[in-house]
């Protein structure tokens, strides 16, 4: 029982840095109710006496359980997201909500999704003040523990410098942006500006 509470202490440390989507919560749930039913003598004692002593343990149920129904709740998951911010139309908390649903919906961490909300506010105001009818494109793929993000804005000007020889907002915003995620390209495109951000949930 000691050894199964610690465990259990250890896990929901990990979960709470983690946003959580109604699929993992059950997946969650239904784990740790397997796993603490082997704690009651005789429940599974209609298994073979080997696979008894081996299996029906907690940790070793439990982990059975939940690499099962990890495997289960990954069929017919997106991995592809795509949404418009258009400065004057959308507001920012929409913004946020749309990335809120991406990194519950694949359980990337707390901090990755605080950085991607605060980078992508700021980027988008740093558009918008560079044009304020800019439209800003997002197209979201997400892989395992990575996520790439790439940001398309259609009629941005030169972001480097302004009239002044000043930095522009949008520059300071890029330089931000590389200070927090490390891993940033932008360049101009055909359909636009470009900026692409790459997370790994492992290196975060």
């Amino acid at each position: 029982m000691f050894a199964t509470c610690y465990i259990m202490a250890s896990g929901f440390g990990m979960l709470a840095e983690c946003e959580l989507d109604d699929r993992r919560i059950f997946l969650i749930f239904v784990s740790i109710v397997l796993a603490t039913s082997t704690l009651i003598p005789g429940l599974y004692a209609f298994l073979p006496e080997t696979v008894n002593a081996i299996i029906v343990t907690p940790v070793v149920f439990g982990a059975i359980a939940l690499v099962f129904m990890k495997l289960f709740i990954s069929f017919g998951r997106k991995k592809h997201f795509h949404f418009v911010y258009v400065a004057g139309q959308d507001d920012i908390y929409g913004l946020n909500e749309h990335l809120s649903e991406i990194c519950r919906y694949h359980g990337l961490s707390k901090k990755i999704s605080q950085k991607l909300k605060v980078g992508t506010d700021a980027l988008c105001e740093a558009m918008t003040d560079n044009n304020p009818h800019a439209r800003v494109e997002f197209d979201a793929r997400y892989s395992e523990s990575s996520l790439d993000l790439k940001m398309t804005a259609s009629g941005i000007k030169g972001v480097d410098e302004d009239e002044g020889g000043e930095p522009t907002t949008l520059s300071v915003t890029l330089l931000m942006l590389h200070n927090m995620f490390g891993n940033v390209a932008a360049s101009a495109g055909p359909e636009g500006y470009e900026i692409r951000i790459h997370t790994d949930a492992d290196s975060e």
